[in-house]
């Protein structure tokens, strides 16, 4: 049960009053210290990591640099036509590699030209099939 009813002084209530509030800062810098004791261990594991990261990104860009330029020695070196010509020359017509096997070849300004040919004769129309083996109407 409750203690009996006390009568207080004002200040004795002021004194008391006084030694919480003082107990409650001591328990905020406490509790204040300890956060930011454990910002700062945190904050030093971040940066440590960071930095880390950026060993290791810039170790992959230069394996991918090594990489890429053994790589462009090994195309220049087997193909020595690139070689002698660092640009591709603009002035030319297009390649027949990516020419259309279907059509025509490519005409040459030297070549006489050849007649279009000639359409043989028209195919004759076909009759009509209905759908689903039905014979059509004729109307």
């Amino acid at each position: 049960m409750n203690a009996p009813y006390r009568p207080t002084s004002q200040a004795n209530l002021d004194h008391e009053i006084a030694q919480a509030i003082q107990s409650l800062r001591q328990q905020g810098q406490q509790n204040f210290a300890q956060d930011l004791e454990q910002v700062k261990q945190l904050s030093a594991a971040l940066v440590s990591w960071n930095d880390a990261l950026l060993q290791e990104l810039d170790q992959a860009m230069s394996r991918y640099a090594q990489s890429r330029a053994q790589l462009l020695l090994r195309i220049l070196t087997a193909t020595p036509a690139v070689a002698a010509s660092p640009e591709p020359p603009q002035d030319r017509a297009p390649s027949s590699v990516h020419h259309d096997p279907g059509r025509a070849p490519l005409a040459r300004p030297s070549a006489p030209q050849s007649p279009a040919p000639q359409p043989q004769s028209r195919p004759q129309p076909q009759a009509a099939v209905a759908p689903f083996g039905r014979t059509p109407r004729v109307a």
